[in-house]
């Protein structure tokens, strides 16, 4: 975390004073003591991991052989993966897990999964402030699961419990993400061999608004970048 921060810092000038890096295995714990989160899904997603004996939904089977690497090679004979269908859903901790980790046949692959991280994280912050997570007497009870969730590298010396309080005010509505490259590959022309991919122009851009409080203009000049949800 500290070399990205001191590699975007090199590039653009933006300076932080913390930051959080997300571990969404530690979001079991906050969805299930929330009782699920409801979601957009805004493509049919289906599940590499996910699936049930074919005829039999409520008995689970992994759906796909899987290859070293992590990718797909082929069906599991007699079973059926989940397919996450686009619209409105309300998904249990398990499911939501699993989909925000899908990627494998989505047509922009982790820049799809990123952005479906991110509205996954909006909806769970509605959950959360919905159910009292803005009461400053209640946020103990959201700490332990959070600290699950999230690794709080703090630089400016706050601790989880500040930033959150901190945060108190701010309603998810107001929250806006935006995609990086506006969802699609980039690639990389310099000498590496390798599949590293690069930032675009407009990319630049943005970090270059960020630095300068200037992100709301190019919002208005890019409203395509903001992922729905």
């Amino acid at each position: 975390m500290q070399l990205t921060a001191a590699t975007i810092k090199a590039m653009t000038g933006i300076s932080f004073n913390s930051a959080l890096i997300v571990n969404f295995d530690g979001f079991s714990d906050i969805v299930t003591k929330l009782g699920g989160v409801t979601m957009y899904v805004d493509e049919q997603t289906m599940s590499l991991h996910h699936g049930y004996i074919t005829g039999h939904p409520d008995q689970h089977a992994a759906p796909w052989v899987i290859n070293p690497d992590g990718t797909p090679n082929h069906r599991i004979p007699g079973t059926t993966p989940v397919i996450y269908k686009k619209g409105t859903q309300h998904l249990s901790a398990y499911e939501a897990l699993d989909y925000v980790r899908c990627r494998d046949f989505l047509p922009f692959t982790d820049y799809d999964r990123q952005r479906h991280q991110q509205q996954f994280i909006k909806a769970l912050l509605q959950e959360a402030y919905d159910q009292g997570i803005s009461n400053p007497l209640k946020i103990d009870e959201f700490l332990k699961p959070l600290s699950k969730a999230f690794i709080f590298d703090p630089g400016s010396g706050l601790k989880l419990s500040d930033w959150i309080f901190t945060l108190k005010g701010i309603q998810p509505s107001a929250v806006v993400t935006i995609k990086t490259n506006n969802g699609v590959f980039v690639h990389y022309t310099g000498p590496a061999t390798d599949d590293r991919q690069a930032l675009s122009a407009d990319s630049m851009t943005l970090l270059q608004d960020v630095k300068d409080d200037h992100v709301d203009d190019f919002i208005a000049s890019h409203p395509d970048w903001v992922s729905q949800s």
